[in-house]
């Protein structure tokens, strides 16, 4: 026996929207295709018969969309009434969506009219905001109609001069001078340079918001740790611009955030990061008490990996990443590297020795870092800090002196018979 079949209102944009896709997805399930919508297809599914189901779900929820919600030459107002009214029906649904994905599904929405808009927008800002979107969108409909009404204007005799406004030369001279300020436009106008014309402050300028935006300063990042190995700092440097004379290219650093002692590894690859890491934490582990609780690293393929996520699920490590593109949240790594290479480019040069050696200066700084007392850290060394109260730097050589015994040892070993 067939189901009944019930008639379901077509949806038009007003009314309750969750009421409405309950109904809907009641109406996909008397059509056996329900398992579309989130694509959770049985093992035994074919592709054919996915398609068949899908075309179905399709064609009737485009059915039960009335003519209005699919015609597209509703007014901008309208459309972003309408996009702001379906984030709030989502979110009655428990849909919630984060700030990018409004900005993204917005953009994606936007018909080839804005164009130009989008690509500023996609190309032009580090951080969207849907407010944003909608205060650009505004002001380019804006224009689209004073360029209606420009196209419309009588034109005087047969000189075929337009009648223009205050306003519209004010934003020429705007543009011609490269989007200049209004400090330096009023200055402009106070010495006469534009003869008789009126030069006005426009309220707003979309081009100059766009063109001429900088980042907002960040705030400077605090990670609490008690002990060492609570909260580390880790960094993949490289590649350098001449391979160490070993074939060496890269270095990698790991730091912690308590006592800032430093270690780094040398590599030949970006691939060899997670077995090192491996080795460093076995050895770590052994030789203290404490435990890795949390370590911070950017978005680099050499840690967002399958290895590195399965290690840290079975090591109870948690991981804090920082944002693409966003060197000031990973400050600490950020500046010990920089801390590195400074003292490394001071030993190379007074040493006189190439940049091949780039590899053994790095090793010797971050040994010195360890032994050498911090302002971050009270003028008390990382090496003292982390629970070893006595240390000895007298011992140390110069860089040169080190690099000069271990060339005569190996000239030594190739000496012998």
């Amino acid at each position: 026996m067939s189901p009944n079949k019930f008639e379901v209102e077509v949806w038009s944009g007003n009314g309750d929207f969750s009421l409405w896709r309950k109904k809907m997805k009641a109406v996909l399930l008397q059509q056996r295709c329900a398992k579309a919508i989130d694509e959770s297809w049985p093992e035994d599914l074919d592709d054919i018969k996915k398609q068949e189901m899908d075309e179905i779900a399709w064609s009737s929820i485009f059915l039960h969309l009335s003519d209005s919600v699919l015609r597209q030459d509703l007014s901008l107002d309208v459309n972003l009434d309408r996009f702001s009214k379906i984030v709030k029906d989502l979110a009655n649904c428990s849909e919630i969506l984060s700030e990018d994905q409004k900005v993204v599904a917005l953009l994606n929405s936007l018909s080839e009219k804005y164009k130009d808009i989008k690509n500023a927008l996609e190309y032009g800002r580090e951080n969207l905001t849907v407010d944003l979107i909608f205060n650009c969108l505004r002001n380019k409909e804006l224009e689209f109609i004073s360029d209606k009404k420009e196209q419309a204007k009588p034109l005087v005799g047969n000189s075929l001069t337009a009648i223009t406004t205050d306003n519209d030369k004010s934003d020429l001279w705007i543009k011609r001078l490269g989007h200049i300020s209004d400090k330096g436009l009023k200055s402009l106008t106070n010495e006469g340079v534009f003869g008789k014309d009126k030069i006005e402050k426009l309220s707003f300028c979309e081009q100059y918001v766009i063109g001429k935006q900088n980042i907002l300063p960040f705030k400077t990042g605090t990670h609490k740790s008690t002990s060492i190995l609570e909260y580390l700092h880790a960094d993949l440097w490289g590649p350098a611009p001449v391979n160490n004379f070993t074939g060496f290219k890269f270095y990698f650093l790991i730091v912690d955030n308590f006592s800032r002692k430093v270690w780094t590894f040398l590599l030949k690859s970006k691939s060899e990061t997670f077995q090192i890491f491996k080795d460093w934490k076995t050895l770590i582990d052994n030789q203290t008490d404490k435990k890795i609780k949390v370590l911070r690293t950017d978005n680099g393929l050499e840690f967002c990996n399958f290895k590195f996520d399965s290690f840290y699920k079975v090591s109870g490590i948690l991981r804090h990443r920082t944002t693409t593109y966003t060197l000031q949240q990973h400050g600490i790594a950020e500046r010990m590297n920089r801390t590195i290479l400074n003292k490394v480019k001071c030993m190379l040069h007074s040493s006189g020795l190439s940049k091949l050696f780039w590899g053994e200066a790095v090793m010797t700084t971050s040994y010195l870092i360890k032994l050498s007392p911090s302002s971050v850290l009270v003028n008390k060394s990382p090496e003292k800090l982390s629970g070893k109260v006595t240390h000895m730097i007298t011992h140390s050589l110069k860089f040169l002196d080190v690099l000069h015994m271990h060339i005569k040892m190996v000239e030594n070993l190739n000496q012998r018979p």
